[in-house]
């Protein structure tokens, strides 16, 4: 309902005239929230077994004080996937029984709403498996990119691609996964446009690529000098994306935030719909300088 003004009627102020922040990845609020959505489920009878639920899977130890379990330490202090991992697990109790298959619902919508108006990364699948919430503009990007590797000699590095979004999907989430197939992906296309180059590493960025940049805009100065400093970019972002891939020898590192891991991702996946293009601008002069025609016009 709305004023004749417009505005709307029995709204609260904050959904009305406060502009909603960005996505966040966690909470203070979301927590609180979600603590007091659990409590007003009203499980007295099956408190410990959501108890032994979580620690089981979760292998996390849910607090216990001298008034019972502590819920809400739990959901204020457990780091944030074993928070978005615990409504599944309850959503999936909830729903076992016809008896707790009205709650099954309060919870899942209870969820949904919280994540909505605490403008959260995440939404909720029909089971109750959360997910990332990809936004337009990165949305954008990952069309954009899949359509820029639609030539056949880019199979490999779109499969790449395609498996990191997935991991970014995936119940729980992957970002570290996600990560190391966006490099992949543009390791693959790096090593198809400088054949000298048996891998994608910093190095290797900064003694080959100048080059390729430098005689792909022969014609514009301003721009040449432009993308020298992406080439700087691009090299930071490779030596970035290195701390998550698992060398031989080496600890298995954890999983990054998932701010961390989209804006990773994010980036990957503008070098490599750049890369492409480099390959196929590059190949397409390649094949124009051995022509019938240009041999003849020499």
């Amino acid at each position: 309902m709305s004023t004749d003004d417009g505005k709307p009627r029995g709204q609260r102020f904050t959904h009305v005239h406060v502009e909603p922040p960005s996505t966040r990845s966690d909470s203070a609020r979301m927590r609180l929230r979600i603590y007091r959505l659990f409590k007003a489920l009203s499980l007295e009878d099956a408190q410990y077994k959501v108890y032994d639920l979580l620690e089981r899977e979760l292998g996390v130890e849910v607090p216990v004080g001298g008034y019972g379990i502590l819920y809400r330490r739990f959901f204020e202090s457990v780091e944030i996937n074993d928070v978005l991992d615990s409504i599944t697990l309850i959503a999936k109790m909830l729903r076992q029984g016809n008896r707790l298959g009205r709650q099954a619902v309060e919870w899942q919508t209870g969820v949904e709403r919280i994540f909505r108006e605490e403008s959260m990364q995440y939404v909720l699948d029909e089971l109750g498996g959360v997910h990332l919430h990809v936004d337009t503009a990165f949305q954008r990007t990952i069309n954009a990119t899949i359509a820029g590797l639609g030539d056949s000699r880019f199979a490999g590095a779109r499969d790449c691609f395609e498996q990191a979004i997935a991991a970014l999907d995936s119940n729980p989430t992957s970002g570290k996964n996600a990560i190391r197939q966006v490099f992949g992906a543009c390791e693959i296309v790096f090593k198809l446009l400088i054949t000298k180059a048996d891998k994608l590493t910093k190095d290797h960025v900064r003694r080959y690529l100048p080059t390729i940049v430098g005689s792909s805009l022969t014609y514009d100065d301003t721009a040449r000098r432009s993308l020298y400093k992406c080439v700087n970019s691009f090299e930071q972002w490779v030596d970035a994306a290195h701390f998550y891939r698992h060398e031989q020898g080496e600890h298995d590192p954890v999983e990054p935030p998932i701010d961390v891991a989209i804006l990773t991702v994010s980036q990957g996946a503008s070098w490599l719909r750049w890369l492409a293009g480099l390959y196929l601008d590059s190949n397409q002069k390649s094949a124009e300088l051995n022509s019938p025609s240009s041999s003849d016009q020499q």
